[in-house]
């Protein structure tokens, strides 16, 4: 990604609050992450895709679906899949590799 690590960090905050049922990304929350929503939408629009899509390197996934980290990859590829159409992205069967 050419994105800032805090950036991708915002993002990410914002996705995991979208997958929670968290609230709205307020104005307070913006000023303590240093972006607006307006700025992390491409991010969480990227995350979404890749989360939703079949997945190609297994091992970041295999690691966070065990229990010890609460089955994190496991909610957040089902929500993404759920979700996909929300953030305009089709064909969620097709992996990466074969978009152009």
């Amino acid at each position: 990604m050419a994105y800032r690590p805090s950036h991708i960090a915002a993002g990410a905050m914002y996705l995991s609050r979208l997958i929670l049922d968290r609230g709205e990304w307020d104005d307070i929350i913006a000023f303590y992450a240093g972006y607006t929503e307006d700025e992390i939408e491409p991010i969480v629009q990227l995350m979404v895709d890749y989360l939703a899509r079949p997945t190609i390197h297994d091992a970041f996934f295999k690691k966070y679906e065990r229990k010890k980290f609460l089955k994190a990859s496991m909610i957040a590829q089902g929500w993404a899949r759920v979700n996909a159409r929300h953030f305009d992205i089709v064909d969620v069967k097709l992996s990466l590799d074969h978009i152009s």
